[in-house]
């Protein structure tokens, strides 16, 4: 499994990021959508690996 960054729009406008762990850019996606949907509607704006 990568470590991905996913970064974000949240609703206001602000830009964030979250760091998941996942078998592709798809699963990171996923995971992410799963992680925040507590915060509403988010905008995915990018998906790209972090190499360690």
């Amino acid at each position: 499994m990568t470590k991905y960054l996913v970064n974000y729009h949240l609703p206001s406008g602000e830009k964030e990021s979250i760091t998941v762990i996942a078998y592709n850019v798809f699963h990171a996606e996923k995971l992410a959508k799963e992680k925040l949907k507590e915060i509403g509607k988010v905008n995915i704006t990018s998906v790209s690996s972090i190499n360690s």
